[in-house]
């Protein structure tokens, strides 16, 4: 077979041969390329061949025609077919059938279409059905799902999708081998998932194969998991497992790496579809060394000194930040960021041991507070400390002042200082009840106008004109703005109202004990005006009722998005596809509209209201009516502030994000600019090449550690099972478990475990959401919803408040997403922080 004309657009392979270079991914895809690579190897592939990825660009250009002399080449192709296997296509006594598949040079595995048996139709002339079956696969390249996959994965460059066209292979078992295990990359093994009949069903999942686990060195069979055998027969006998095995080791020998292969059995004969490398392989293989190096890290952060850390509740909303997303979340959080600035306008003067890094630790991805520096950061000289082992015992002693006298921090000026630190504790006491007293108004009439002041400026620089020293210098300057000055004011009347809240909570759970209290505290403060996230909620729901427009609810709310702390995460301006699917769940809704949940709970509050003073008259607290109604009218009127603050900081925030896309644009890293960080953007262009392999470490080690399991306190001297499985707290069958109740009531239904509401389709009418957290991403599937358990949060998280918003009951459980699995019953007690699995 000698070399195709360089205008060719389709590719054979088979017998031994190919027409075009494996390494031109470009024109023949990955599977395409990994065919031709087979068939010159010598490896045993059906027969087919491959049109090229650029005549699925020109038929999305051309109206779905295809370019010039393309059906020519595949009647040419489709003779050669039919004369290299003796068989003519779709007629009798000896049909050939083919199977028509994807194959862009990006693997999407799922993502686009397969058509199997084309031209056994007798309903449909065979030629018809494969000018059809390569039109549904050019087609699919601009599905909704390979669209959003594209878009999620960070798909660039690459213009459509080639089409391999395949002599049918009428496998009697088939299945997948993995020339490493991947699952336990280091265990030295391969894998082979058999059963019987065509390999898709191995592949989707459809059947549960017999899996054989080989000793990679020896290719010994060293145990055997039955799957679902029909008449109890093995799919392979041991002959076929070893001739299976040696033709892995063949092919991961000729790519030089851990191969996924697709095979089948007929006739005695074996077939390969297909070869891949084995995806998240190296994610596998990081583990453990990251593990060890974080270890390392942590011990020597310890200093041989006993250390705790403690998971802050930023990471309810920022789950795994990204390097570049943490550097400027950590400036934020910092004694010069908005974090900071806040605590000065309340009067105090934060301390930091190192300019920049504040009280904050990133530890395999997730955010924890070191106690240590969170003393000193917001209480300064004060030689007050941490009991690490109360802590240890009990995590929320972070969020309280600390009670341990450290005399070894009271150096010899202190005793002399000590009038000037009263002096200023009484002041900045001062200053907070006079900030707090009109700390809504400030927000509205101050700090709001600043911001659209900023954003009409900002809103007219074209960022593609910029040099990149002007560009770093314009994300400098938004930072400073939109995470220093701005953010301390968005985050001061909320701050009012989890003080007013929480001094609520208190008075109240000693007057009717901690249940009841608690439960009380959250009927009184739910259903509030002003709530931005219900207004959002309702402006979805109008745009699904036709009474409002698309581009009127994003031109309000299309700066947010889901896990939206995250900079690398598309807004939803930028991702049509999930809203257009939140307006469908909420079209699809056959229950009340938000309005209509609203002023539910607005019922339920002024209830809650009317019956207060009667309550506190039985429970003997009348002389504390005077104290809780202003407490519960200072936490009315701020709490929704924490919402409506967010909301105005994820508008300048967005505006960061507009800087770090241009970069990414101009440096064709797309969304892996993300994972350098501040300091390599002002180096990336001395040296890209560099970069660029920085960037695939950290990226890796940022995929490996979310592998890691984590819990919520970290003792430096219990370190060496640090990130490995823990054993969790259940009852003896794993049925009952006790939760931390954060909105409450009481439900029956599914366990639905979601980590990204991108990714979700249809969570069915009696979903109980499973997940780490949630944010304002979230909200619509809240909808559907009857109950929602989280891993992380309080009774002021997100998910808390508009689980009330929604009436529905809510708790915490560590691991939840570990102990419970998708699709169990279960019911949810919330009133007494309760989950029994196994009941409907």
């Amino acid at each position: 077979m000698s070399d195709r004309e360089t205008d060719s657009v389709v590719f054979r392979f088979g017998l031994g041969k190919s027409d075009c270079d494996p390494a031109r991914t470009d024109l023949l895809g990955g599977k395409g390329a990994s065919l031709a690579a087979m068939s010159r190897a010598g490896l045993p592939v059906p027969p087919g061949f491959t049109i090229s990825a650029a005549c699925c660009e020109w038929a999305e250009q051309h109206g779905g025609e295809w370019p010039a002399g393309l059906a020519d080449q595949v009647r040419s192709a489709m003779s050669w077919l039919e004369e290299v296997t003796g068989r003519s296509f779709g007629r009798a006594p000896r049909p050939l059938f083919v199977a028509v598949r994807s194959g862009a040079a990006m693997s999407m595995p799922g993502m686009m279409d397969t058509i199997l048996n084309c031209g056994s139709d007798p309903d449909v002339e065979p030629w018809d059905a494969l000018y059809q079956a390569i039109n549904a696969v050019f087609a699919s390249w601009h599905s909704d799902r390979a669209r959003a996959y594209r878009q999620h994965h960070d798909v660039r460059g690459v213009v459509g999708t080639a089409v391999n066209v395949q002599a049918m292979f009428a496998s009697e078992r088939s299945g997948v081998l993995f020339t490493a295990n991947p699952n336990n990359p280091a265990a030295n093994e391969m894998l082979i998932e058999a059963s019987w009949g065509l390999g898709e069903a191995v592949v989707s999942g459809a059947v549960t194969p017999d899996i054989y686990v080989l000793d990679a060195a020896t290719l010994a069979t060293k145990r055997v998991i039955p799957g679902a055998r029909p008449g109890d027969e093995p799919a392979l006998t041991d002959a076929q497992v070893l001739e299976l095995a040696e033709l892995g080791r063949r092919v991961e020998s000729h790519f030089q790496t851990p191969s996924d292969i697709e095979w089948g059995i007929a006739d005695g004969c074996v077939a390969l579809m297909q070869t891949r490398k084995i995806r998240g392989l190296e994610i596998v293989a990081d583990i453990e060394r990251g593990r060890l190096e974080e270890i390392a890290r942590l011990r020597g952060l310890a200093k041989d000194e006993p250390a705790v850390w403690v998971v802050h509740n930023l990471s309810e909303t920022l789950l795994t930040p990204t390097p570049l997303t943490w550097d400027l979340v950590r400036w934020f959080m910092s004694a010069a960021g908005g974090y900071g600035q806040m605590y000065r306008l309340l009067g105090h003067r934060p301390q930091e041991r190192r300019p920049g890094y504040g009280f904050l630790e990133l530890i395999a991805g997730r955010v924890y507070v070191d106690p240590r520096r969170a003393a000193e950061f917001h209480f300064g000289r004060l030689p007050f400390d941490y009991d690490l082992d109360e802590v240890l015992r009990d995590r929320t002693a972070i969020d309280r002042p600390p009670t341990r006298f450290n005399l070894d921090r009271a150096d010899s000026l202190f005793f002399f200082c000590w009038p000037g630190m009263l002096f200023g504790v009484i002041r900045s006491a001062r200053r907070i009840k006079s900030l707090e007293r009109n700390a809504g108004d400030r927000f509205e009439t101050v700090a709001v106008p600043k911001l659209e002041a900023f954003l009409k400026t900002v809103n007219r620089v074209d960022l593609s004109k910029l040099a990149t020293p002007e560009l770093l210098a314009e994300l400098q300057r938004r930072r400073d703005f939109v995470l220093g000055e701005f953010a301390a004011e968005s985050l001061l009347p909320g701050f009012f109202g989890g003080l007013a809240h929480e001094r609520l909570r208190m008075l109240l759970a000693q007057l009717f004990g901690q249940e009841e209290g608690e439960q009380l505290a959250g009927q009184l403060t739910t259903g509030l005006a002003n709530d931005i996230t219900v207004e959002q909620n309702i402006a979805l729901f109008e745009v699904a009722a036709g009474r409002q427009s698309l581009a009127a609810f994003l031109s309000r709310f299309g700066h947010r998005a889901a896990n939206e702390m995250e900079l690398s995460q598309p807004r939803w301006r930028e991702d049509l596809d999930f809203v257009t699917r939140m307006v469908e769940r909420f079209r699809r809704s056959s229950g009340p509209s938000p309005r209509e949940r609203h002023a539910a709970q607005v019922e339920s509050r002024q209830r809650a209201e009317a019956s207060l003073l009667n309550r506190l008259a039985q429970a003997g607290g009348s002389s504390f009516r005077e104290r809780i109604v202003l407490d519960l009218r200072q936490a009315q009127e701020l709490l929704p502030y924490r919402e409506a603050g967010k909301f105005h900081l994820m508008r300048g925030y967005e505006t960061l994000r507009a800087v770090l896309i241009e970069l990414g644009r101009r440096w064709d890293l797309g969304r892996e600019v993300f994972f350098l960080d501040e300091f390599a953007l002002t180096q990336f262009e001395a040296n890209p090449t560099d970069w660029a392999t920085w960037i695939t470490q950290h990226k890796l080690r940022w995929q490996s550690s979310q592998k890691l399991s984590l819990p919520d306190v970290i003792d430096s001297r219990q370190l060496d099972d640090f990130g490995r499985p823990r054993p969790l707290s259940t009852n003896a069958d794993h049925t009952r478990f006790e939760c931390r109740p954060i909105a409450s009531g009481t439900t029956r239904g599914i366990a639905r475990i979601v980590f990204d509401p991108r990714e979700v389709t249809d969570l069915g009418d009696d979903a109980i959401l499973v997940c780490p957290s949630t944010d304002p991403g979230w909200t619509p599937l809240f909808v559907h919803a009857k109950g929602l358990i989280v891993e992380r949060g309080g009774v002021l998280s997100h998910g808390a408040i508009i689980a009330r918003e929604f009436g529905i009951p809510a708790v915490v459980l560590e691991a939840a997403t570990q102990l419970i699995s998708d699709g169990a019953s279960m019911e949810l007690d919330a009133n007494h922080g309760l989950i029994v699995l196994g009941t409907r």
